[in-house]
């Protein structure tokens, strides 16, 4: 099946926006083999400086990511592996979001009338395509979204 074929893929061929989700402390390391040391260490707290950084690639339960603060120009750009589970992103500002079986346009899909502003999980990448898991209120569903309607602002829409 063409899902199990995506889900091999680690690698991005378009830059993916995230931030980092909001927990008490978060680690980028300097690899994913045994033996790594941690580059920096993240703390997300209730302040506006958030930490966005852009995905390159996935593997297993990692992201190669490099990012900063939005905030504080004063800290140099972070180059590592930081655990997928931290990552999210957001809907862009549309009144509806598409979720496809795979990444392809013609591909089945689902379709969310009104999303709400919630974060969602960021699993998988491939090309301009992210494989992210959503929930508010009513709804939960997973699939694949292209990045043309996500958001990693979580204090905007970016429209």
């Amino acid at each position: 099946m063409l899902v199990s074929i995506v889900s091999s893929f680690v690698f991005c061929q378009t830059t993916i926006d995230a931030i980092v989700s909001k927990k008490s402390s978060i680690y980028i390391f300097d690899s994913i083999n045994n033996g790594r040391t941690i580059v920096k260490e993240i703390y997300n707290d209730s302040t506006e400086d958030y930490f966005l950084c852009i995905i390159d690639s996935i593997v297993d339960d990692y992201a190669f990511i490099q990012g900063q603060y939005v905030f504080d120009s004063s800290e140099e750009k972070i180059y590592g592996w930081i655990l997928v589970d931290a990552l999210e992103t957001y809907p862009g500002d549309f009144d509806t979001i598409c979720f496809y079986e795979v990444p392809d346009y013609n591909a089945s899909r689902i379709t969310i009338d009104s999303p709400a502003w919630s974060p969602m999980k960021i699993r998988k990448v491939y090309k301009d395509w992210v494989f992210v898991l959503y929930h508010d209120d009513y709804r939960n569903c997973k699939g694949w979204v292209n990045i043309e309607m996500l958001c990693a602002n979580p204090y905007t829409v970016c429209n």
